[in-house]
């Protein structure tokens, strides 16, 4: 019996590519059909008789799936239990999972049927620039401050892991940095061990490139001042 590799090596370039695409449409048919699936299961709370505390736990504990696929998965299919074109966008391949978990929360029963067919055959990129023009954000301030420090953090869980609970729009740029315990090399190149201290930076990005390097060159010769001012005060 051939095993699926020589199965595929003995297909002609045509054949291959047809095959292909029906594996691709099939793919879509599940994926939809999973999500009716784990749809229902959220609804009925049944990751609760199955010992897990959300839906976000049950789905990577008892099906083993990534961290970013539950969540994607989830999402979709809470927005399709009500509106059910969003599972039709899925299985016809018209708009992919990814996308559709960033238009989310932001379809309506009123505007689903205009914003699906907008974000047609759309990367997620292109579907990411869609929402920013629909639903446009005010520019957030540049801020730069110190975080609490760890102690005070107890076993608070993160919000970006709190999936069944509301989650706040992202900020157009957001950064979390942090230097541990443990040996580090800093920006300017010296070796040193250093306690756990944790900076909030976010400020807007220009939608440019040019503007976006800038932007970055400026931040790293910043911190690297202040880097700089550290080592000084040792």
């Amino acid at each position: 019996m051939m095993n699926s590799q020589t199965v595929v090596e003995s297909l002609s370039a045509s054949d291959l590519l047809s095959a292909t695409r029906e594996l691709v449409q099939k793919s879509c048919d599940v994926e939809g059909e999973l999500l009716v699936y784990l749809g229902e299961i959220d609804e009925r709370k049944l990751y609760l008789d199955c010992a897990f505390p959300s839906m976000f736990t049950f789905c990577i504990g008892e099906f083993g799936f990534s961290e970013g696929a539950a969540y994607n998965r989830i999402m979709v299919a809470r927005a399709a239990r009500r509106m059910p074109a969003i599972l039709e966008a899925l299985r016809t391949g018209r708009v992919h999972l990814a996308g559709l978990r960033v238009l989310a929360p932001h379809l309506t029963r009123e505007n689903h049927s205009t914003v699906l067919a907008e974000a047609a055959s759309k990367t997620k990129r292109e579907i990411e620039e869609l929402v920013a023009r629909l639903w446009p954000q005010s520019p957030v301030p540049a801020v730069v401050r110190k975080l609490p420090e760890r102690s005070n953090l107890g076993t608070q869980t993160s919000p970006a892991f709190s999936f069944d609970t509301a989650i706040p729009k992202s900020s157009p740029a957001l950064a979390l940095f942090s230097s541990t315990s443990s040996s580090r090399r800093s920006l300017l190149g010296h070796e040193r061990h250093v306690a756990l201290v944790a900076w909030l930076v976010q400020f807007p990005l220009e939608d440019d490139e040019a503007g976006c390097r800038k932007v970055g060159r400026d931040f790293v010769g910043r911190v690297a001042a202040v880097e700089e001012l550290r080592s000084e005060h040792r």
